[in-house]
């Protein structure tokens, strides 16, 4: 954030810390590591989400984790938001993103699934949720669509 954001350099706004639990859905936290505003806008701009600056500019804090249990893996990214409204945007954001990068070939948006978490898609072998709780969010990636919104709940109830 303070790459693109001077101000909040100068002002030494620190990240919000976000802290994964080690064990979540039935899995268990094997690695993670910090996913700041540039990692959003480096992700989007991969697949060519338009708006990667706006989308970004409301980050506040992000954590990357891969979870396993014997064959099972997911992967998540967690992020804070500094208000709702960047959380929104940024659940349109992860809409393109899915797209693109899971079923760029056809035509239109994916379809969704009705899940527990609030968005869910499963693409091929990729089963993909987000959830969104005011400003926190969780986007897993898993082998299956209800195991990712078991651990997006998990992680934001």
């Amino acid at each position: 954030e303070q790459v693109f954001h001077l101000d909040k350099f100068l002002e030494r706004e620190r990240p919000v810390p976000i802290v994964l639990p080690v064990d979540a859905a039935g899995l268990t936290l094997v690695g993670d590591d910090t996913f700041g505003e540039l990692d959003v806008r480096a992700l989007l701009a991969t697949f060519g989400v338009p708006g990667i600056d706006r989308v970004g500019s409301g980050w506040g804090g992000g954590r990357t984790g891969v979870y396993r249990a014997g064959d099972a893996e997911a992967v998540l990214v967690a992020l804070d938001w500094d208000t709702e409204a960047d959380a929104l945007e940024w659940q349109a954001a992860v809409g393109m993103y899915v797209n693109e990068a899971f079923d760029a070939d056809a035509p239109g948006l994916p379809a969704k699934l009705p899940c527990e978490a609030t968005s869910c898609w499963q693409i091929g072998s990729h089963g993909i949720a987000l959830r969104q709780a005011g400003v926190r969010t969780a986007v897993v990636l898993s082998g299956d669509a209800p195991a990712a919104a078991a651990l997006a709940t998990a992680i934001v109830p």
